[in-house]
């Protein structure tokens, strides 16, 4: 069976115009990262270091709390440099929706 990293080089070979693509690039660092977090996190639970109730006091507090706020980021991000970063109500009104959120 061939490692991940060996199939992910023969997809980029197999489709020469993915080369240098930023979009693909920025997939193939997610997927590492989540593969990352993972690997990681299996580990910690196999070797007993996370219990149950401190699995689910994580993921509470990854979906409640941390998953909004990257994802809140990202948006703002976005919309910042879509107006070329000039957008003052967008900078100021965007901290005020997150603590009303």
């Amino acid at each position: 069976m061939s490692s991940p990293a060996t199939l992910i080089r023969r997809l980029v070979d197999a489709a020469p115009h993915l080369r240098g693509n930023a979009a693909f690039g920025a997939a193939g660092r997610a997927a590492t990262e989540i593969a990352a977090s993972g690997a990681v996190g299996s580990a910690f639970v196999h070797s007993g270091a996370l219990t149950p109730p401190t699995i689910r006091a994580l993921a509470g507090a990854t979906f409640s709390v941390l998953l909004p706020m990257f994802l809140f980021t990202s948006i703002l991000r976005t919309a910042v440099s879509a107006r070329g970063g000039r957008s003052v109500a967008g900078q100021l009104g965007a901290p005020l929706a997150a603590v009303a959120h």
